[in-house]
């Protein structure tokens, strides 16, 4: 007898598997469950045991059934149901296969098993058989270049050939450009060299153009040695002004002589070279009255230099002055750490500098920095000799204050 029920969802097992079905299909079915609250063509399940149940048909509905229960457990909990004992069993199916269109058959459980089994295997195979496509595909590429590799091979060496012979005026216009090159480099080393030995000294204390006037116009006569002029810095110091001072009050001036004795002196000769003709004398000679007369001084010796011993006086009277400047201005201060600062000042360049200052915290003292680097490349050797130095160069714009802080802060 066939009776029908309300099962509970859980209970119920299918025998074949879930992915043998489409599951948009189970979704759209699932919803409409929910919405007429059960299953239009109820479930035909065998009893196993206590509470439990088997899918003989509706294996679709039964997998629509428990995903309506995983969206709505309170309508969906429960499904409809034909259960078949098992005397009856074998008439269900008969009816079942008369109902559906296909020729009863008397099947047993291995029957049903075998017929999942096939199917399985089917859907595994058309799963394999699709990953696979792609990658047969890419081996017939790979097989069709290799074809063309090989077809190909004959023609490498006329591709060579054809490549070689493009290049070949290439390299040859390449090494011509090298050969001009170093025949270049050669011409400019000789004229530099030459240029160099055509080089003549010019007297001590005498101007380039003094030496090139006094040869051009005549041989043996001089003409008066007027001293350089140069210009004095904007900012100067009172030790320069006093160094400056000692050192050319030490210089003698050379003597003038006389009218007289210029009167009684012969006229010299003027020395034509051999291979000159007459009148490129007398271009020379006209060229030369067009210079103007200076009163020449004849047996003019170079004028004399310091010694060693008065060198040394004016270093000791400008040490003996710093010396009384740092008692005043330094004498609060560690002359090791000073020694050092002044170091790092000489040592470091603007942006190093600048760094040290802002993480000593000396932000204050960074707008001087570029005062202080001119100042420090203006000296000899670009090196400061003391903090005097510094202070004294008003345009730097560093105070005693100032100067004190960053000997005592500056790492």
């Amino acid at each position: 007898m066939i009776k029908c029920f309300f099962v509970d969802v859980k209970s119920i097992k299918s025998s074949l598997p879930r992915a043998n079905f489409i599951e948009s299909e189970l979704e759209q079915l699932a919803d409409l469950i929910l919405e007429v609250d059960g299953l239009l063509r109820p479930l035909i399940l065998q009893e196993t045991g206590a509470g439990k149940y088997k899918v003989i048909e509706g294996h679709r509905e039964y997998y629509a059934a428990v995903r309506a229960k995983e969206k709505n457990l309170a309508k969906a909990e429960m499904v409809n149901a034909f259960v078949i004992d098992d005397s009856n069993r074998k008439s269900a199916i008969a009816q079942l296969a008369l109902l559906s269109g296909e020729p009863a058959v008397n099947v047993s459980d291995k029957t049903d098993d075998r017929l999942s089994l096939k199917r399985v295997e089917s859907i595994v195979e058309a799963k394999i058989s699709q990953q696979l496509q792609p990658i047969l595909e890419q081996l017939a590429q790979h097989d069709k270049i290799l074809d063309t590799l090989t077809s190909a091979e004959p023609l490498l060496p006329v591709l060579e050939a054809k490549i070689s012979q493009q290049i070949q005026p290439i390299l040859d216009r390449l090494t011509k450009h090298d050969e001009i090159l170093d025949i270049l480099n050669s011409d400019r080393s000789s004229q530099t060299e030459s240029a160099a030995t055509t080089i003549e000294p010019i007297p001590h204390n005498q101007t380039a153009r003094s030496s090139i006037t006094s040869s051009s116009i005549r041989s043996g006569e001089a003409l008066p040695i007027q001293p350089e002029q140069t210009t004095a810095p904007k900012k100067t110091t009172k030790s320069t002004i006093s160094k400056k001072a000692a050192t050319t009050s030490d210089i003698p001036l050379p003597s003038i002589p006389s009218d007289e004795a210029l009167a009684k002196q012969p006229e010299p000769e003027v020395a034509t070279p051999k291979n000159t003709t007459k009148s490129t004398t007398r271009n020379k000679i006209a060229k030369t009255s067009d210079i103007p007369a200076s009163p020449v001084v004849s047996n003019l010796e170079p004028p004399k230099q310091p010694e060693p011993q008065e060198l040394a006086a004016v270093k000791t009277s400008k040490s003996i002055a710093n010396s009384k400047t740092s008692s005043n201005f330094l004498s609060s201060i560690d002359p090791t750490k000073a020694t050092n600062t002044l170091n790092l000042i000489n040592t470091l360049n603007q942006q190093q500098l600048t760094v040290s200052m802002e993480r000593s915290g000396l932000k204050t003292s960074v707008k001087f920095i570029p005062n202080l680097i001119d100042y420090r490349n203006s000296q000899p050797d670009r090196q400061i000799e003391s903090w005097e130095m510094i202070l004294d160069a008003k345009y730097i714009g560093l105070k005693e204050a100032a100067i004190k802080k960053i000997i005592d802060k500056l790492k």
